[in-house]
C-alpha cells in the first residue's frame, strides 16, 4: 500500500510537470501573439514619431531643400517660370539658397525653336 501511495505520488507529481509543460507552452504562444499585435500597435503609440516623419518628408521636398541640393527657382514679373515658354524678354530674378541673382532674358530654346529678343 505504502509502495502504490508512493507511485501515485510520483504519477501526479509527473501529470503536474505535464501540465506545466502544456501551460508553459500556452503561455509562451499566447506571448508571442500579444509580441506581434504590439508591434504593430507600437507606431501608434507615439504620434510624435510620425509627425516627425511626416515634416522629414515635408522637407524634403521644400523649395527651400531643392535650392540646398543645387537648384534655382527663376521668377519673372512675380510669377515663378515652370518652362521656357513663359519666359520673355526683360529680367529675370534667379534665388539661389544663399540669395539672388538678376539677370536679362534675351534668347529662349524651347526644343523646337529658338527666339532672340534682341533682334
Amino acid at each position: 500500500m505504502t509502495h502504490a501511495k508512493h507511485r501515485l505520488a510520483q504519477s501526479r507529481q509527473q501529470l503536474d510537470i505535464r501540465n506545466l509543460a502544456q501551460t508553459l507552452r500556452r503561455n509562451e504562444e499566447t506571448h508571442r501573439q500579444f509580441d506581434g499585435r504590439l508591434k504593430r500597435i507600437r507606431p501608434l503609440e507615439r504620434p510624435t514619431d510620425r509627425f516627425e516623419a511626416q515634416v522629414g518628408r515635408l522637407n524634403a521636398v521644400s523649395p527651400l531643400a531643392v535650392l540646398a541640393r543645387g537648384y534655382t527657382f527663376i521668377e519673372q514679373d512675380g510669377t515663378y517660370v515652370k518652362d521656357v515658354k513663359q519666359l520673355h524678354d526683360g529680367l529675370v530674378t534667379i534665388r539661389f539658397r544663399d540669395g539672388h541673382a538678376v539677370a536679362e532674358v534675351k534668347e529662349r530654346h524651347d526644343g523646337e525653336t529658338t527666339s532672340r529678343t534682341d533682334v
